[in-house]
């Protein structure tokens, strides 16, 4: 799937059973708004990672890789769909250090990203995580780069020349980091 094509008006979108499209630090209520149940084709329900379920007007929980939509249908045939916040992988509904972090112990094997999380890091929709991901991420937390925009990403200036050397070849890109 073409992650720029989900994100192209704004609006969240469903792919592969993801919610996908809802930008960082989006509250259960702000969602809600711009997500509406006419978008969705019926009532759905907020659920945290840990099957709470969130109130519509809460302010206070922020919507995360990991929280999940449950569909109302009188038939019982629910349907859920896992959120994905780009770049939000480790689920708190921010994209911070923690989510690079991540993405390294991924790329050095210490961790494997799988599901939501994997998706999360995939910040270009292309169905792998690759050192591009890790510079939009790392850029996006520097302020020098949107995740959220459907802007062309250019790895021409990255912070050091170790960066830009081997720059698509994670096995050499990632070694001495763990």
């Amino acid at each position: 799937s073409n992650a720029q094509a989900i994100l192209s008006d704004g609006i969240p979108k469903i792919s592969n059973n993801y919610l996908r499209g809802i930008e960082e630090e989006t509250t259960c209520y702000e969602l809600k708004n711009t997500y509406t149940e006419n978008i969705h084709g019926c009532e759905y329900y907020l659920f945290d990672i840990d099957n709470n379920i969130i109130n519509k007007y809460n302010q206070a929980h922020l919507v995360s890789t990991g929280d999940y939509i449950s569909e109302v249908i009188l038939d019982g045939k629910n349907k859920t769909y896992t959120v994905v916040v780009t770049g939000d992988i480790d689920g708190n509904g921010k994209v911070t250090l923690t989510d690079t972090v991540a993405i390294k112990m991924h790329f050095s094997r210490t961790i494997e990203l799988e599901g939501a999380n994997f998706q999360a890091a995939d910040t270009n929709g292309d169905s792998r995580v690759t050192a591009t991901d890790y510079l939009r991420i790392k850029y996006h937390i520097q302020k020098k780069y949107n995740i959220h925009d459907n802007e062309d990403f250019s790895a021409d200036e990255p912070s050091s020349s170790e960066e830009s050397s081997n720059l698509y070849d994670e096995e050499n890109w990632t070694s001495g980091w763990m």
